[in-house]
């Protein structure tokens, strides 16, 4: 798989590879240089956030709380979320 340089000097990553480690805007990575024209990219593991929750109300509905801050929600959390709930 091939990585570009952009006209800014930012490495692009296939779109693929993102997908596959859901890597997002502004995560971080430690570049080593291991020798000419050879470099280890790892991302930077951050602070793991709050959560959002599912829980339900007093009238029997569900309601979703998200902390500020919290990262997005994929239809399949969202799924997991409600097959937890009592």
């Amino acid at each position: 798989m091939t990585a570009s340089i952009s006209t800014k000097g930012q490495i692009v990553l296939p779109k693929q590879l993102r997908e596959l480690d859901k890597i997002q805007p502004a995560d971080d990575f430690h570049v080593t240089r291991l020798g000419p024209g050879k470099y280890l990219y790892q991302r930077i593991q951050k602070p793991r956030q709050q959560n959002a929750t599912l829980t339900i109300g007093k009238d029997g509905l569900p309601i979703f709380r998200v902390p500020k801050g919290a990262p997005r929600l994929t239809t399949e959390e969202v799924k997991r979320l409600e097959a937890e709930l009592p």
